[in-house]
Order: structure tokens, then sequence, then C-alpha cells
């Protein structure tokens, strides 16, 4: 038995799908990210001092590079959802960055 009919039989109700845009990737990773920390903040559990927290060099420190740790690992992540490129470069920054913050203290 051949398998082109079987092939025929697959392919005959095929309709396009949308295109992948890594604009659209990062609009919904960041708004997942927005639901998650209204999530947070909307269930009390921030710390009760963040406003004396904020003061602190230390605090912003750790705020800042998380972020970027995040904003890097985002990029990676979407760069990993295109079957053409590689996130292997994001990948690298990501542990990179980690790394320094780690070592900067």
């Amino acid at each position: 038995m051949s398998i082109d009919p079987l092939i025929d039989r697959l392919s005959a109700d095929l309709r396009p799908v949308r295109r992948r845009t890594p604009l659209r990737d990062a609009a919904l990773l960041l708004l997942l990210g927005a639901v998650e920390l209204a999530g947070f903040a909307g269930m009390g559990t921030m710390r009760p001092d963040l406003s004396a927290a904020m003061a602190l060099p230390s605090f912003w420190w750790k705020a800042i590079s998380l972020a970027l740790i995040a904003l890097v690992g985002g990029g990676a992540a979407i760069l990993s959802l295109s079957p053409i490129r590689s996130p292997r470069r994001g990948v690298r920054a990501a542990f990179m960055l980690v790394l320094a913050t780690l070592a900067a203290g």
C-alpha cells in the first residue's frame, strides 16, 4: 500500500497558522509577569517594612539585578520559541549575569 493516500487525507484539512512574532511573545510574557506580580501583591505577602527596605542600596541592587536576569532570561525564552534561532547566546548571557551578580555580592 502506498502512503500517498494517507498523506493526502492528513493534509486535506490543513489551515494556515498564525506566525509567531517576538513582539507578541514578549507582550504575553510581560502580561504573565504583571498578573503574577499583581497576585503576589494582592495576597498581602509583601514585606511589611518595604518602604524602609527601599531606602537601602542593597534592596535596589537585588531588585535591579533580578530584573536584568529576568529580562535576559525572558529574551532567551522568546528566542527559543523560534525554530531557526538558537537561544544559546541568551542563555549564556543570563548565566554570566547570574555569576556576575553573585560575585559582586
